[in-house]
Parts: C-alpha cells; sequence; structure tokens
C-alpha cells in the first residue's frame, strides 16, 4: 500500500509539473544563477567547488545549490527544460519522504498520503518548483524531508551513531538555504506529536517529569542549535554583502511589523483560495489600520482555538505552531529585498497546515452519522480543483513575458513586473512594447535609476535620440555613482557622432569602475575619433589587459596603431 501511495505522489507531481520541461530561462535570477554565471558554466571542476564554497554570491551563502547548477550545465549545457527536471524531482523525493515520515511517526496511510499530496501539489509550492533560480527551494526541502526521516529513525531507536544522519542531512540543507535553520524546532514539535516523546498529552502543565522531559529533549537539538548559529549570522552576512537589506529608513519597523501580520493571514487565505498569485507582491507605502487589526484578530482567534482544543487534538498545536514558527524568518521583521511576501516562503511552513487540515477534517468526518465516504469524495473534488489550479498557475511560468504579464494583471503598482517585462520585451526587440513598461515602472518608482536607464535603451533602439539622453541624464541625477548609465550616455553620443562629449562620460564611469575592458575600449574610440591617438592606444591597450579574447579591442587596435604608423 504505501509503495502505491507513494507512486501516487509522484504521478500527482508529474501531472502538475510536467510541462516544466518545456520552458525556458526567466528574466528573475535565472541569469545570476546559470545563464551569465562564468563559474556555473564552466561546469564541476575544482575551480568551481572552491568558488561555490567560499563565495556570497547571489546574497545567500549556499555551495550545495551552486554545485547543483553547475552538475546540471554539465549535464543540459543551457537546455532550461533539464534544470526545471531537476527541481521537478527534487520535489517528487520531497513529497515521498515527507510521506515516509508521516506514515512512519502515525502509522496512518492515507492521511500522510494526503497531506504529502497537498504539498506535492498545491498551487502556492507552484514557484519553488517552476522557477529554476528556486533551486536552493527544493535543494534544502528534500534534506529538510531527509531530516525529519531520519529523526524519525533515530527517535525509534537512540543510538548515537543514528543521531549523525540527522546532522549531516541537516548541515546539508543549511549548506542549499539557510532557511531550514528552523528545523530543530519542528522536531521539538514532532517530540510531542506524533512522535510521543513528552511523558503524555495530558499531563499536567505544572508536572515536573514534563518538564524535565522536554528539557531533556529540548537539549537534544543542541548539536543542531549550534550548527545552525553560524550558518544564521552568515546569511545575515551574505544578505548585507549583496545590498539586500533595506535599512528602516525604507521599511520602517512598525511597517514591518504591520506586514508580517498581513502576511501571516494573506499566505492563510492564499492556502485555502489560491487565486491572483504573483512572482512578485510589491510591498505597498503603507497598510491600512482595520487590515492590520483584522489580521493580528484572525490569527489571535486561530491560536486561542488551536490552543484550547490542543491537548484533545495535539496535531492542531503542532501544525499551527510549525507554520508560525517555519514562516518567522522570511516575515519581514529582518527585510531582504523589497516583496512584501512570496510564495516560496511557504514551501516548509505549509505542512504545518495541511497536517492540520488532514487530521482535523479525519477526525470530523469520523463523527459525521453519514460516515467517511462523503468527506472523502469532497477531499477528492478539492484535490482536483486544486490540480486544476497548480496547472493554471505552471503555466504563467513558461517565460518571462507569461510570467510578468500575469503579475501584473493580479497585482496593483507592480514595478519589478513592468521593469522586467520590459527586459524581455527588449531580448524579442520590441521595443516600443519595452519603452511603454520601462515608463510604467518610472511612474511607479520615480525616484530609481535603472528603470530610467532601461528606458533610454529602448527609447535609443528606436531611433528617438534626445529622449533617450535625457533619460540616461535622469538616472545619473538621481544616481550620481551608476555605471551604466554613463556608459550608455557615453553610446548614444558616440552614435549621435559626438565623440567628445562621449570622452566625458566614459571617464566618469571609469572613475566608478576602473577595471572594466569594455569602458576602456570605449573610451579609446571616442579618444581616436576627437583626434587623441596616443590617448586611444593607452586605453585600448589597457581593455586588452583587462580581457585578452577581447576581439572588438584587437581590432580597434590594429586600425589605431595602423593610423599612427606603429604597425
Amino acid at each position: 500500500m504505501k509503495t502505491v501511495a507513494g507512486l501516487l505522489l509522484v504521478l500527482g507531481v508529474l501531472v502538475v509539473f510536467w510541462n516544466v520541461q518545456y520552458y525556458g530561462f526567466l528574466h528573475y535570477d535565472d541569469q545570476a544563477y546559470v545563464t551569465k554565471n562564468p563559474h556555473v558554466l564552466s561546469g564541476l571542476g575544482w575551480d568551481g567547488v572552491r568558488w561555490a564554497f567560499a563565495t556570497i554570491d547571489a546574497g545567500f551563502w549556499h555551495p550545495l545549490t551552486w554545485l547543483s547548477f553547475m552538475a546540471d550545465y554539465d549535464l543540459y549545457r543551457l537546455h532550461a527544460g533539464g534544470y526545471h527536471w531537476t527541481n521537478v524531482l527534487l520535489h517528487a523525493l520531497s513529497t515521498v519522504l515527507l510521506f515516509l515520515a508521516l506514515e512512519r511517526m502515525t502509522g496512518a496511510v492515507w492521511r500522510s498520503f494526503a497531506v504529502s499530496l497537498l504539498f506535492g501539489i498545491h498551487p502556492l509550492h507552484v514557484e519553488p518548483v517552476a522557477w529554476i533560480a528556486t533551486r536552493k527551494d527544493v535543494l534544502s526541502g528534500f534534506f529538510w524531508m531527509a531530516t525529519v526521516w531520519f529523526y524519525v529513525l533515530y527517535a525509534e531507536r537512540r543510538r548515537w551513531w543514528r543521531y549523525l544522519p540527522v546532522l549531516a542531512s541537516y548541515v546539508f540543507g543549511l549548506m542549499s538555504k539557510p532557511a531550514v535553520v528552523t528545523l530543530p524546532f519542528v522536531l521539538f514539535l514532532l517530540d510531542y506529536w506524533p512522535l510521543g516523546r513528552f511523558p503524555g498529552y495530558g499531563v499536567r502543565q505544572d508536572d515536573r517529569s514534563y518538564w524535565v522531559q522536554g528539557l531533556r529533549l529540548f537539549l537534544e537539538k543542541a548539536p543542531l542549535l549550534l550548527v545552525a548559529l553560524p550558518f544564521s549570522v552568515l546569511a545575515v552576512i551574505a544578505e548585507k554583502h549583496a545590498g539586500a537589506l533595506p535599512s528602516f529608513d525604507i521599511f520602517p519597523f512598525g511597517l514591518r511589523v504591520g506586514n508580517a501580520f498581513i502576511s501571516y493571514a494573506r499566505y492563510l487565505g492564499k492556502t485555502v483560495w489560491p487565486v491572483d498569485l504573483a512572482a512578485f507582491y510589491p510591498y505597498p507605502y503603507a497598510w491600512p489600520l482595520w487590515q492590520v487589526v483584522t489580521a493580528c484578530a484572525l490569527l489571535a482567534m486561530i491560536s486561542f482555538l488551536v490552543f484550547r482544543w490542543g491537548k484533545l487534538y495535539p496535531y492542531l498545536t503542532v501544525g499551527w505552531l510549525w507554520f508560525l514558527g517555519t514562516l518567522f524568518p522570511t516575515i519581514g521583521l529582518i527585510q531582504v529585498g523589497s516583496h512584501a511576501m512570496a510564495d516560496r516562503y511557504t514551501y516548509l511552513p505549509l505542512t504545518g497546515l495541511f497536517i492540520m487540515i488532514v487530521w482535523g477534517g479525519s477526525a470530523v468526518a469520523a463523527q459525521w452519522r453519514r460516515g467517511t465516504a462523503p468527506v472523502s469524495l469532497i477531499a477528492l473534488i478539492l484535490i482536483f480543483i486544486l490540480m486544476i489550479d497548480a496547472r493554471a498557475q505552471v503555466r504563467h511560468w513558461q517565460n518571462s513575458i507569461t510570467l510578468f504579464s500575469h503579475a501584473i494583471k493580479v497585482t496593483e503598482q507592480n514595478y519589478l513586473a513592468h521593469n522586467n517585462l520590459g527586459c524581455a520585451l527588449m531580448d524579442r526587440r520590441d521595443y516600443a512594447g519595452a519603452a511603454h513598461h520601462y515608463a510604467a515602472t518610472v511612474r511607479i518608482r520615480p525616484n530609481d535609476a535603472g528603470p530610467e536607464n532601461n528606458l533610454g535603451n529602448a527609447l535609443l533602439m528606436q531611433g528617438r535620440m534626445e529622449e533617450a539622453l535625457f533619460h540616461y541624464r535622469e538616472a545619473i541625477r538621481k544616481e550620481p555613482n551608476g555605471v551604466d548609465a554613463e556608459r550608455n550616455l557615453g553610446n548614444a553620443l558616440m552614435k549621435m557622432k559626438k565623440p567628445g562629449p562621449a570622452v566625458l562620460h566614459y571617464r566618469r564611469a571609469l572613475t566608478l569602475e576602473p577595471d572594466n575592458a569594455e569602458l576602456h575600449n570605449n573610451l579609446g574610440v571616442a579618444l581616436f575619433n576627437v583626434g587623441d591617438h596616443e590617448g586611444a592606444i593607452l586605453h585600448t591597450r589597457e581593455a586588452l589587459r583587462l580581457r585578452r579574447d577581447y576581439a572588438d579591442a584587437r581590432r580597434n587596435m590594429e586600425i589605431m596603431l595602423g593610423a599612427a604608423g606603429k604597425r
């Protein structure tokens, strides 16, 4: 029966995610993780391994995630379908491991199956599976489930050598994504239910043996907690290094607290009614007070009911605390990035809610006079609806245009979706469409330099030179230390046959980025056009020193040396 259940789980995952093999890379971190990452594009090798363990690029120290991408490159090169298949495989394995662990702990095959099926096919879990760059979520999720499985084996027969796989898989999870730092807390919850390692659910809270046993179980997690501490510190350092930790001036603490309560409530809502899911949820300038109060009241009410019935139905307490606790690091009190919430953050926390729903629904069905058949039929219908909804959500991840067009449709003021859709349209040479979405980004985020620069690029490609110059200058005004706008303004002036002003902007860009080979080459060309042959040769030679395989610089050098009579 367990084998059949496992095969059905894999089949459910495949039914939902089958089409991702035909999807491509996205304008949303896939370049940083794969398509424009020279270390990943070198494949597995000692240099790549050393880099993976040394870098905190992308705001994380997650060497196993980098190594998995390198292995994929060796297998699939830049065929995106292969990377998608790896994500689906990891998700399917996690789904089966969750089932095996729950069934081993509870002996309830079909309830464990239902929880695992919800994990495998829920629409909120589409994002971490269908998005290549979220490999870290599905990879760390696999090690999370493996750690739980090994812990169940250890709890059945406590031996020190049985603890080693628990510790090892937990470390591998941390090396995939530090969000698994909350796992020791979940293991402690599982000790209460369903493992029943406390003296008993009905023991009074002041019973000494109850608290002594609880302390012993907590200390049992000490090795995991000690391991988690440096990973947590390193995660904060990496995010700060990547500039992904906005200050309290940008997101005040009061706004963060309000957003945290509302995000909890929104995650609950999207769990039971998964509509209007988006790749990016913009952070509001302020939440209405009534929404914050309503969210707080909802969470307080659920918490009250859970703890009131917790002794009789311990799975409610475990599931609710699982959901609240595992979401806490990503709920936004320590804000990472500029999103208000993210579907991928629910990948592991929703398991707690699924346990509450399935075990609670089973308890209700057992007391229904008409038997369990009507409840089972309702459950099957709901599962069918969820699978249809999940498949529809998967289709939005086909490419950047479908993804961000949908995000714009279901959210308001979504500047990132407009900007990324503009980038995708630029790749398709739809410069007018790109300019439209870049202009929308500028309207939503009038103080950001990036959209101004992008809008300049789109206008330049349409031949609207003066408009392009205006937006490049606006980008420089908004971000005086921005290299891209200075370089692009220089390039635009060169196209307009104005090498003199172009020299000025190339020089400014080089003061900000002196080791940029492209800037040296461009400055060399501009200097050559104003008659400064010696300066042109000097900067072109520097471009070749920085990049020996720079073909354009080599050709320019030959022309310059010929003109100077120095061949």
